[in-house]
This record gives structure tokens, sequence and C-alpha cells, in this order.
């Protein structure tokens, strides 16, 4: 993965909701779970932290997916 691709905001379903069109609880959303980016940033969902975690960077990654010079950081915040 690039850095670019890295620093995508990331964010998971930890409630369920009636009408949830998101997916289920443990579900990553990403820009590309929208027809268009900007449907990603309409939705505002870090305004619904009792639905939506934002991820940090280092969470929920394959470590074999990041760069060399990011495994350290991702050691810092996975043990």
């Amino acid at each position: 993965m690039t850095t670019e691709e890295l620093l995508i905001p990331r964010y998971l379903i930890i409630a369920d909701y009636p009408n949830n069109f998101f997916g289920k609880i443990g579900d990553i959303i990403t820009p590309s779970s929208f027809e268009s980016e900007d449907d990603f940033y309409d939705w505002e969902l870090d305004k619904y932290p009792h639905l939506f975690k934002e991820l940090h960077w280092t969470e929920h990654r394959d470590p074999n997916d990041l760069l060399p010079s990011t495994q350290e950081e991702y050691d810092k915040q996975n043990n």
C-alpha cells in the first residue's frame, strides 16, 4: 500500500441501527464504499461515535500491506 492509501479515512461499524445499509457490525467503511467520495463525506460519520469508530491508520490492517517505513509505528500501536 502507498502512504496515501494508508491515510484514507476508515470507519468501523460498532453498532447496528434500523435500516442500516452500510453493512454489519465489524465491517469497515471507506470512501470506496459509496457511489462517490462526496457521499462518504456528506454522511459525516464522525458525528455518530456510538455507531462508527474512526480507525487509526494502523488499526485493522494486515501487517504485510504496510511499507517498511511504517512498520515501526504499526508495531507501537498494535503491541
